[in-house]
């Protein structure tokens, strides 16, 4: 766990004056990025995510610019780091003045899509041998055997259907690198990571790309917007996921929700999803139109959705420690920010005692003043948790620099 001492404010003192004594360097592998996009996405049955959502340099299509929302797709979260990374003044062009490499190359779609049309397979990772064949030419990468390297994946960490045999030889050739990815669980919560050592060390959890990307051209605070929340709780999502836990919570919480929405309170509003694929489209009204959000894990713990419903000014009510508390926590500037921020209800008592939940969760929708704090609260940390917008102007800090900061200091 990390914390953030005198000399981490010094060093943010430092980017937010342009000043930095360290510098990273970008592989010049753009052939590599554009070998891992897909020639075209005309499968029918699951694509790993469609061509609109590299539009804006991976936020995906604009949907409002006033408050920079664009429908941002989680597996675009390579695409934003990187570009952010290529505007970065804490990049060097001269690799003899670099500290820190950056090897762009993303496992996580590599290893997801197929490049013919699309569709969200086991791909054994084509585009492999040609990385791992570079790094045995680069110097800076075999001086020390890439500690000085990091790497960002950009499925979840578990994986292991994707990130099978054939893949993980990036991994074991990358042992001493730094590993980013959307979450980040200790080794005994998953098989995967009990078993392959390489999927767990030197691993850290960024922030999901939500739907909010900052810009010069953005005019209101998404999450500060006063809006007529007529809906205590709300829940996106299907019931058909692949953990035994989550589908059981799920469940659960839908058969609540619809006995508490036969009444004129309008208590709870579900949304229920057809798929739980990533590339399914919520709707992003409802969180802006909605007091609470409940987060329940789906096959993960994490959630995508704890970003977009902070971003829409709607509290995320979590289940489970990893869906948030525990993961970002670089980002969350002190860990008490989280715990003040998010509602956290142990999956136990939920399954215990299903009403209850729900007459605690009511009462706290309910309590405009505290709901408010809670917004606020957010306030201070919200542009450190979403990705800026290529290109856009903006001199906020968000979740790249805090990372690139922190990693060079």
């Amino acid at each position: 766990m990390m914390f953030w001492t005198l000399s981490s404010i010094l060093n943010l003192l430092l980017l937010v004056s342009g000043k930095n004594e360290k510098l990273f360097y970008v592989y010049d592998w753009s052939d590599i990025i554009n070998l891992s996009h897909s020639k075209s996405f005309t499968f029918t049955k699951r694509l790993s995510y469609e061509a609109s959502d590299l539009e804006n340099y991976g936020c995906g299509p604009l949907m409002n610019q006033d408050i920079g929302l664009y429908q941002s797709h989680q597996y675009m979260v390579f695409e934003l780091f990187y570009h952010r990374l290529l505007e970065s003044f804490m990049r060097t062009t001269d690799p003899n003045e670099a500290s820190i490499f950056f090897i762009p190359y993303d496992i996580g779609i590599d290893s997801t899509t197929r490049r013919s049309d699309g569709a969200l397979t086991n791909t054994k990772c084509p585009n492999l041998n040609i990385v791992l064949n570079r790094l045995k030419e680069q110097p800076y990468f075999n001086r020390n055997y890439g500690r000085d390297h990091f790497i960002l994946t950009s499925i979840n960490q578990p994986m292991g259907y994707y990130l099978n045999k054939d893949c993980r030889k990036f991994y074991d050739n990358c042992w001493n690198c730094t590993k980013l990815g959307i979450d980040n669980y200790p080794h005994y919560l998953f098989n995967e990571l009990k078993i392959h050592k390489s999927l767990v060390h030197k691993w850290i959890s960024i922030p999901f790309p939500s739907n909010y990307h900052h810009s010069k051209l953005v005019k209101y605070k998404s999450w500060l917007i006063e809006n007529n929340r007529n809906i205590k709780i709300t829940f996106q999502g299907s019931p058909f996921v692949t953990s035994k836990k989550g589908k059981i919570l799920r469940k659960l919480i839908l058969k609540e929700c619809k006995r508490r929405n036969n009444n004129d309170n309008n208590e709870c509003h579900y949304n229920k999803l057809k798929t739980h694929h990533s590339n399914t489209k919520l709707d992003i009204n409802l969180y802006y139109q909605s007091e609470l959000c409940l987060m329940p894990q789906g096959d993960f713990p994490t959630r995508k959705g704890v970003l977009d419903a902070l971003f829409a000014g709607c509290i995320p009510v979590v289940f489970n420690l990893y869906t948030a508390h525990k993961q970002w926590l670089n980002h969350w500037e002190n860990q008490s920010i989280v715990y003040d921020l998010i509602e956290y209800i142990p999956y136990e008592n939920v399954i215990d005692n299903i009403q209850n939940t729900f007459d605690h969760l009511i009462g706290l929708a309910q309590n405009k003043i505290e709901l408010l704090r809670r917004r606020k609260l957010f306030n201070t940390i919200a542009f450190r948790m979403q990705y800026n917008k290529f290109n856009g102007g903006s001199k906020e800090i968000d979740a790249v620099d805090v990372f690139m900061n922190k990693l060079l200091s």
